[in-house]
């Protein structure tokens, strides 16, 4: 069904959404860049030790999961965490909380497209930085015209790519254990135990995203239903998927291997050869073009919930009236990955040190979520979920050390400018 005009006037988006379409973006969020460098970087930290982080991780993700499910039943809003922390603690909190979501995804999504860039330029051999961070740039354009498209053919694409991905990492998998070396695995922890908390706030760069897609609520059939049986399907395929590569990734490839954080790309040289090892960086590339996809579409969707909620401009709410998509905010949210790219050309920096700061301000926000969630649920399992969630979540945070830190610093900045802001008085 069409949304006519005067829905795209009021704002309305249109719901199209199921509980396969669901899984498909849960997975589509998560499994991305994390999967693809984490791994590496995190067996680089804490070596075979590691692994413990990725089997708490894999763990704690099942509150996690099951809690930004009953979020989104309860509350299908497009604001996501933003408007549940609004309905537990008022306007400021919601609204500092969903300003600096906006911020980090702005900022952070184009992390993926560079990864995309880097692992196509090991393909075919680019050593130009201009040219990678053009590529970056396009693959980041790429998702924001299937946005452009409309969420039903969007998720239609990202179905598609998933179910192939999906094939082409158990294959990766599959053909590396022969080269498997359970030596590999000794001394477990080289580096000493505590590098395993650095490990865990790293290797959670690869378990956010749940709140990314809380922010299609408003384009759900029935989400009292779908998101809780997505999400826990999606936590289930997370927690084998990651630790599987992670366990095949420290049996296969030596200690002192370099570029650990090309996963695939690595596990395929030392398993099967060169040849392999390209076949899997071009595998990286279509994963990542996936996972931007739904980044992209949660931003967007942020900045129209933000817009319609006037806490920035209300006319960025204005969504198409051919197919629903928020057109505006998607050309700003393209015209921010623009100037990310540029500032990226000017300063000749790279987005390795954006992984740890990104993950522990999620974590902070994720931290803020589930007080929210302590406050509005009162049924004993919610709760106790909910309390699962927030210890850990804020364990997880605790061990950040100086990204943890920053994160705190840069929330009380944007706290600080919205306690300058009165509220609106429409919303």
């Amino acid at each position: 069904m069409a949304v006519n005009g005067d829905e795209a006037r009021g704002g309305q988006l249109r719901k199209a959404l199921g509980t396969r379409e669901l899984t498909v973006y849960y997975l589509s969020a998560l499994v991305g860049a994390g999967i693809l460098v984490v791994p590496g970087i995190a067996l680089e930290i804490a070596g075979p030790a590691s692994l413990v982080a990725w089997g708490v991780l894999a763990l704690a993700t099942f509150p996690i999961a099951a809690m930004f499910a009953r979020f989104s039943a309860r509350y299908p809003h497009a604001s996501g965490v933003s408007y549940v922390i609004r309905t537990a603690f008022g306007w400021r909190a919601g609204t500092s909380i969903g300003l600096y979501l906006l911020v980090i995804n702005l900022i952070g999504n184009p992390i993926l497209g560079l990864a995309a860039a880097r692992y196509l330029a090991a393909l075919l051999g680019w050593t130009d930085r201009v040219a990678i961070l053009t590529a970056g740039f396009v693959v980041m354009s790429i998702a924001v015209l299937l946005n452009m498209a409309g969420i039903l053919v969007a998720s239609r694409v990202q179905s598609a790519l998933l179910v192939g991905l999906a094939v082409g990492l158990i294959v990766v998998i599959a053909v590396s254990v022969p080269s498997a070396d359970a030596s590999r695995l000794t001394p477990f922890a080289p580096y000493g135990w505590t590098a395993v908390g650095a490990a865990i706030v790293v290797c959670f760069f690869s378990f956010f995203g749940w709140e990314a897609v809380a922010h299609v609520a408003d384009e759900v059939r029935e989400p009292r239903r779908s998101y809780p049986r997505a999400a826990l399907l999606a936590a289930a395929v997370l927690g084998i998927l990651y630790c599987s590569l992670a366990l095949v990734l420290a049996l296969v490839v030596p200690a002192d291997a370099a570029n650990k954080a090309a996963a695939l790309s690595v596990m395929l040289q030392f398993s099967q050869g060169d040849a392999a090892a390209r076949v899997g960086a071009a595998l990286a590339v279509v994963l990542l073009v996936a996972t931007t996809n739904v980044w992209v579409c949660g931003a967007s969707r942020l900045f129209y919930a933000m817009a319609r909620d006037r806490v920035v401009p209300h006319s960025i709410s204005r969504v198409s009236g051919r197919n629903g998509a928020p057109l505006v905010a998607l050309v700003l949210v393209w015209l921010a990955y623009l100037v990310d790219f540029a500032v990226l050309y000017l300063i000749g920096g790279d987005e390795s040190n954006l992984i740890a700061f990104t993950a522990a301000i999620i974590l902070l926000i994720y931290v803020a979520t589930f007080l929210a969630g302590m406050r509005l649920f009162t049924d004993r399992p919610t709760r106790l979920l909910c309390g699962l969630a927030l210890v850990a979540c804020t364990a997880f945070l605790v061990t950040g050390g100086i990204p943890s830190a920053l994160a705190v610093a840069g929330y009380l900045l944007v706290l600080g400018y919205v306690r300058l802001r009165r509220p609106p008085q429409t919303t």
